[in-house]
């Protein structure tokens, strides 16, 4: 039978290939340094993960993380807020303070 499916005409490891794609999604995280960096999840993880894994890649947890100018909720997956595979999240340092005068 030479390894072929029957269902779809390709070899089972192909096969499983498409359906592990399916299951994941990839996104790129871009900083306001235009730093970029690339992840894959499960459609069912929860952003707080990337979140997570980014803000202690570089030692910092005060980002703020956009998606379409829209802040993202970490409790929702990336198919919950909307994302496709090759979508782009903004990571903004953010900075409280400001706005306020100066005395002299």
């Amino acid at each position: 039978m030479s390894g072929v499916n029957r269902d779809n005409g390709k070899k089972p490891a192909a096969a499983a290939a498409d359906e592990q794609r399916s299951t994941d999604v990839n996104l790129k995280v871009k900083s306001q340094k235009r730093k970029t960096m690339y992840f894959r999840m499960k459609r069912d993880t929860p952003l707080q993960e990337l979140i997570d894994v980014y803000s202690k890649r570089y030692d910092i947890y005060n980002f703020r993380f956009l998606f379409n100018g829209q802040g993202i909720n970490p409790k929702l997956t990336a198919i919950q807020s909307g994302m496709k595979d090759g979508d782009e999240i903004d990571a903004m340092l953010h900075v409280d303070g400001g706005g306020g005068r100066l005395v002299q």
